[in-house]
Formats: C-alpha cells, structure tokens, sequence
C-alpha cells in the first residue's frame, strides 16, 4: 500500500511517517 501526504502535512510528522514505514514497509509518495 502507498501513502500519498503532501509536504505541507508530512513535514511536521515526518519522524511519525518513517516509524510506520519500517514497521509496515510502506512507501509513502509525496
């Protein structure tokens, strides 16, 4: 599954964003 999160949002929660990539394995697209 791929997360789709503007830079505006992803920005302050990016350290938020990257735990959940490692324990999913998620990409995310910004």
């Amino acid at each position: 599954m791929t997360i789709k999160v503007s830079k505006s949002i992803f920005k302050p929660h990016a350290l938020e964003y990257f735990r959940k990539i490692e324990e999913t394995g998620e990409e995310i697209i910004i």
